[in-house]
């Protein structure tokens, strides 16, 4: 999953490989065919075979939830899985449906500020964002914000993600001044943590350089465009 995640899809497929031959030694271990399911998902996701995804997702929530104590952890790492996955497939009302389920699901279980509960709730607001409901989307991700500063601290990656998606809602809602700021934090904490070539490094770079020049700053803007496009050709 961390090598499909940093997009090394060479060695994410060989790893799934050795992986898939150590849970078929052991076929009566449900939780373990889980994983192997969700990591094969995650895999496809990243490929963008959104079929594939969705059947893996599947199967691996339901071998979970036919447990007689369910993974609660694993279980949420699938479903914010799939819905993701059926986001970028443009299955919105799925993906809505998936997500808000998660979030009532984690928020009575755990509580609604518990670290897996704010992930849930930023793929939420990811959802509302992507379906233009955009009004519930900003009181969704400002509030979960607010809570993942409390909760796991300003400078945390999960943090970071809230912010640069509600810096994303803010550009498009056209509130440039709050997006701008919001950019420019979260690309300086991602550049620190985890490079200037790492993909969320150079997402946020081009949303802070796209906010810049919306609140007349095209002097700082240009050599980040640069930045950017430099970066990009070297990864």
């Amino acid at each position: 999953v961390a090598l499909a995640n940093g997009s090394k899809i060479a060695e994410a497929q060989a790893a799934l490989e050795v992986y898939t031959q150590r849970v078929a030694a052991l076929p009566g271990d449900a939780g373990l065919r889980a994983k192997m399911l969700y990591a094969r998902g995650v895999l496809a996701l990243k490929q963008a075979k959104f079929d594939e995804a969705a059947e893996s997702f599947s199967s691996a929530r339901s071998l979970l939830q036919a447990m007689p104590e369910a993974d609660q952890d694993n279980l949420a790492s699938i479903e914010q899985a799939m819905s993701s996955m059926l986001a970028r497939a443009g299955k919105l009302p799925e993906a809505l449906a998936v997500s808000q389920a998660l979030v009532e699901r984690l928020t009575r279980s755990k509580s609604a500020r518990h670290p897996a509960t704010i992930y849930a709730r930023y793929s939420l607001g990811t959802a509302l964002m992507l379906a233009q409901r955009n009004v519930e989307a900003v009181s969704l991700l400002e509030a979960t914000y607010a809570d993942a500063v409390a909760v796991l601290g300003e400078q945390h990656e999960n943090t970071l993600h809230v912010l640069h998606r509600l810096g994303q809602l803010y550009y498009e809602m056209e509130r440039w001044a709050q997006s701008y700021e919001a950019m420019k934090h979260v690309y300086a904490a991602f550049n620190q943590q985890l490079g200037p070539r790492n993909v969320n490094t150079l997402d946020a770079l081009n949303s802070y350089a796209d906010a810049a020049t919306h609140v007349g700053r095209s002097a700082e803007a240009v050599p980040l465009f640069r930045q950017g496009a430099d970066a990009a050709a070297s990864v």
